[in-house]
């Protein structure tokens, strides 16, 4: 019995000395997991307070992002409409552009025209003007020839009084002689026979 309570005795101051020995192991590894997990738990923390603080920038820079998309959006939208209405008014321009085409074409197969009619007018014009002065040559001749005819007529004039007069007085001479002779006649002597001339 001695024996038995001997190494139940041995037996419980092992159990209790490894239970303390076990309590103590306990106590540290705990502690040391407390410790560790502090730690874990304060990196955690810094972890987190990093993470916020990028979260609120990348929130903000989302923010900036979203704001910056909204305004090219509508820059978009106003742009999309200026499109349109520069399409538009590029179309009106290119209808313009082509009926100025054909104005232009037009106005050139006018001037082409024209400017035939104006080759043939121009050709008339200095044919006609070769003719005024021709024109002008033969009244500036014929001029002088009715001032030297005037002045023949004059000299004819003056002739034909000249002779005018000079038939009046032979007329007048005539007249006389025939008076002469009729007095000469009437005085004739009845005895001898009358001249021819009576």
């Amino acid at each position: 019995m001695s024996y038995i309570g001997k190494s139940i005795n041995l037996l419980l101051v092992l159990l209790i000395v490894a239970s303390v020995v076990g309590t103590a192991g306990a106590t540290m590894f705990y502690q040391r997991s407390v410790e560790q997990l502090e730690r874990q738990n304060e990196e955690l923390r810094d972890r987190n307070a990093e993470l916020s603080s990028r979260l609120d920038d990348t929130q903000s820079e989302l923010d900036q992002r979203r704001q910056r998309l909204s305004e090219l959006q509508q820059r978009l939208n106003t742009t999309q409409s200026d499109v349109s209405q520069v399409s538009e008014n590029l179309k009106e321009t290119r209808d313009d552009l082509a009926e100025t085409e054909e104005d232009l074409q037009a106005t050139r197969e006018n001037l082409r025209e024209a400017q035939s009619r104006s080759d043939t007018l121009e050709a008339q014009v200095s044919q006609l003007r070769s003719e005024r002065n021709q024109l002008e040559n033969d009244v500036e001749e014929l001029e002088e020839s009715v001032t030297e005819l005037e002045r023949d007529k004059e000299r004819l004039n003056e002739d034909i009084e000249d002779l005018n007069t000079e038939i009046t007085q032979l007329q007048n001479e005539r007249d006389d002689l025939e008076d002469d002779l009729n007095s000469v006649c009437n005085q004739w002597p009845n005895d001898e026979p009358l001249p021819s001339e009576c």
